[in-house]
């Protein structure tokens, strides 16, 4: 007799292997046990397409994730120039965020300082191996003219760095002044930037650095014409250039590490200013328990690191170090940026304060014009000279200073005579304006028979920034105003700019054939002048 004929359905997963215990297990009773349909369980085949196919819809998902993540990443550092999980941490405001103040962070000094181990050299003889990019368009934009469609531009003329400096997120340019080498009419040209090392990259101990660009080639265009009668070219040579020829439209640079006299790093300096004058570099040190204008002497401060193949080691990638000289004076303002107003042989040095919060809004609100920390302030040597080493270079000013707030009951103009006065006539001329929200830079001279300032203002890595254009004739006659109480907007000319705009420095040169240069540390980063005359109220 032939056995019953059996019925199959199709293999469990569990059965395939002879679980029958765990397969009793998964039933709390007889109910279940005949509601379950053996049927229904998938076979080997079966799980494996099903597996395939949740494999395929995870990819599809993963795939434009990836593609969003990467593109935001290279968005955050092409615009913000910081890693997007720094990113993150500034916007939340949790740990560093940002900035270059890092409460670890400690000075790097040379394993060893021998006299065969830096070497005396000077920025004639300075060796360039990097290339920046010559560029000329349309940056500033006229407020008044300013409409959906753009409004009107004006040219600037200026360079865009090589790809690495571009996208670093571990320095972060700020300050620019120029100057031309001590050989004559025949030296070379240099604009300098100075950048400082970003804390949340792990780069604030190592301080600060000036990029010495060969600007010597340069020639500004006004609307397609030549401004210059006659240019020079960069010299290309085996003790100038380490690029055997420098191509048309491009200008040799070399990055400077900045020292203390013990060639030491100047941990946390944000160097958001600095200023050449009569063979000085002039550096601004906003640093808490700082507050001085740094003296690096150009003519006997600047070395080579003899030991070239250990320069990761002794200059941290740099060849070239820039010594101070050991010389300062106190601000009596905290120093975010500084300039010189050759016209009246003054600094003006600024403090940059956000007044209205970081999230507020940022560009001309009226309640910025009452804070104290919104200040400018012009400061003069004694003696007729542009500097009087005993008046400025060596003076430390005393508590009674540092306290006056202007548009207070304590103003400048009646602070003790032997510290500051308005007139300049014992030693320092000093009086302060309250100014915008977010100042980064400023700088004024005399055009026709008024003063003009220029005050720059950055609101981030998206907004516009604005160049803020006041002519005050009450400047030049001795009288410094109080913004809160002589300054109304309607006073206030705005030029549009890129995101980002920071320094502002006046190329010194005879007649009106004068310059502007500014810098952005924001999206494509640029130096770049403009001609005065387009920059007027």
């Amino acid at each position: 007799m032939s056995p019953p004929e059996a019925t199959y359905g199709p293999l469990s997963i569990d059965d395939a292997h002879g679980d029958d215990d765990d397969d009793e297990a998964r039933y709390d009773d007889d109910d279940d046990a005949d509601d379950y349909d053996v049927s229904s369980t998938p076979t080997r085949v079966t799980r494996w397409f099903l597996h395939r196919r949740t494999c395929a819809c995870s990819t599809l998902l993963l795939l434009p994730m990836t593609v969003l993540a990467v593109v935001s990443s290279h968005v955050v550092v092409e615009r913000y120039h910081m890693s997007f999980p720094n990113l993150l941490r500034t916007v939340l405001g949790v740990g560093v965020g940002g900035g270059s103040v890092s409460n670890d962070a400690l000075e790097i000094c040379a394993s060893r300082v021998e006299s065969d181990q830096y070497v005396l050299t000077s920025a004639e003889d300075l060796v360039t191996t990097r290339l920046a990019s010559a560029f000329s368009g349309g940056l500033a934009r006229d407020d008044d003219d300013y409409d959906d469609y753009g409004g009107k531009t004006i040219t600037s003329n200026g360079f865009l760095w090589d790809d690495e400096d571009a996208r670093t997120t571990r320095w972060r340019p700020q300050g620019v002044t120029t100057f031309r080498a001590a050989n004559g009419t025949g030296g070379r040209s240099f604009a300098l930037v100075s950048w400082y090392g970003r804390a949340d990259e792990g780069y604030s101990d190592r301080g600060g650095r000036i990029s010495f660009v060969d600007v010597s080639g340069m020639v500004r265009r006004r609307h397609g014409r030549r401004l210059d009668d006659t240019t020079t070219t960069t010299t290309s040579t085996a003790t100038t250039n380490a690029i055997a020829t420098v191509p048309a439209g491009r200008y040799p640079y070399e990055h400077v590490l900045l020292v203390d006299e013990r060639f030491c790093t100047l941990p946390n300096i944000h160097v958001g200013g600095i200023e050449y004058v009569d063979g000085t570099l002039y550096v601004a040190d906003s640093r808490v328990g700082h507050r001085r204008i740094l003296e690096f002497e150009l003519d006997g401060g600047l070395y080579e690191t003899s030991s070239w193949a250990d320069i990761d080691v002794q200059s941290l990638g740099h060849r070239y170090v820039l010594r101070m000289s050991g010389s300062s004076f106190r601000s009596p303002v905290t120093p975010s940026f500084l300039s010189y107003d050759h016209d009246r042989d003054e600094f003006v040095i600024g403090t940059y304060s956000n007044c209205v919060g970081k999230f507020g809004v940022h560009a001309m609100s009226g309640e910025c014009f009452d804070r104290t920390e919104n200040r400018l302030v012009w400061l003069r040597g004694g003696g007729g000279d542009a500097i009087d080493a005993g008046s400025i270079a060596r003076n430390d000013y005393g508590p009674s200073v540092d306290e006056v707030s202007p548009g207070g009951d304590a103003s400048w103009d009646n602070a003790p005579s032997d510290d500051v006065t308005s007139n300049g006539t014992n030693g320092v001329r000093s009086s302060p304006w309250h100014y915008f929200s977010e100042m980064q830079g400023a700088a004024s001279a005399i055009v026709g028979n008024a003063t003009v300032v220029w005050i720059s203002s950055s609101y981030g890595p998206i907004g516009d920034s604005h160049l803020h254009v006041v002519r005050d004739p009450l400047v030049r006659g001795g009288h410094l105003p109080d913004c809160a109480v002589d300054l109304v907007m309607e006073d206030v000319k705005i030029f549009r700019l890129p995101p980002g705009l920071e320094d502002l420095h006046i190329e010194r040169r005879t007649g009106d054939n004068r310059y502007m240069w500014m810098v952005t540390e924001f999206g494509t980063r640029r130096v770049f002048a403009t001609r005065l005359e387009y920059l007027l109220p």
